[in-house]
C-alpha cells in the first residue's frame, strides 16, 4: 500500500483573515488569531489546519460566549455620555 502524500495547506495572510472577519461581521482580534496560529505552525494540536475559516468561526463563537449577554438598563438607548463642563 502506497503512503499518503503529505497534506499541503495554504496559510492565510493577515489581510485575508482581516477581510474574512470583516465580511462575516466577526469582532475578534484577527491579528492575535494570526499570531497565535502562526506561532503554532498552523496546527491544532498535532494536526495541520485544513480549514482556517472554520477555525475563525469557532474562535468568534467562543469569544462571543465569553463576553456574556449584553445587559441593558434604562439609559442604554441614550448612547455614550460626553464630557459635561
Amino acid at each position: 500500500m502506497a503512503a499518503k502524500p503529505p497534506m499541503t495547506t495554504t496559510h492565510p495572510s493577515r489581510e485575508e483573515i482581516k477581510k474574512y472577519c470583516q465580511d462575516q461581521g466577526f469582532s475578534i482580534d484577527w491579528d492575535y488569531f494570526y499570531d497565535y496560529y502562526s506561532g503554532n505552525g498552523w496546527n491544532t494540536g498535532k494536526h495541520p489546519i485544513s480549514d482556517w475559516k472554520a477555525i475563525v468561526r469557532n474562535w468568534a463563537r467562543k469569544e462571543e460566549k465569553s463576553r456574556g449577554p449584553v445587559v441593558k438598563n434604562d439609559f442604554s438607548d441614550l448612547g455614550p455620555i460626553g464630557i459635561v463642563l
